[in-house]
């Protein structure tokens, strides 16, 4: 897998990650890109949706509920909805995540 050729639909300006949504009948396919040194968004939770993403090549730090994820390729965790949590890329590489479709997109901030 890896990311779409066309422009990101979604850049964070302060710490570049970019991610690629695609909608289909079974919901939502998030991919991403998480440039090295990156320190990712914010917390936040997605209240009515749950997340797997699992990472394409790259290591990821997921920080979920407060318990810490150190991720890398094939590695998966599990986000239940509601459950606050963030990523970041600590590590001298990119990072590529693909979460797969059955999500219905949700986010808030906190």
């Amino acid at each position: 897998m890896t990311v779409p050729t066309r422009p990101a639909d979604l850049v964070n300006p302060r710490a570049g990650e970019q991610l690629w949504f695609e909608n289909n009948q079974t919901g939502t396919r998030i991919q991403g890109i998480c440039p090295a040194h990156s320190s990712g968004p914010s917390m936040h939770r997605q209240l009515r949706t749950e997340e797997n993403p699992t990472v394409v090549r790259g290591r990821i730090r997921y920080i979920v509920d407060g318990r810490v994820h150190e991720l890398g390729p094939g590695d998966t965790v599990r986000i239940r909805p509601g459950t606050p949590h963030r990523f970041e890329n600590p590590y001298d590489e990119e990072a590529e995540i693909d979460n797969p479709p059955g999500l219905l997109w949700s986010m808030r901030s906190g």
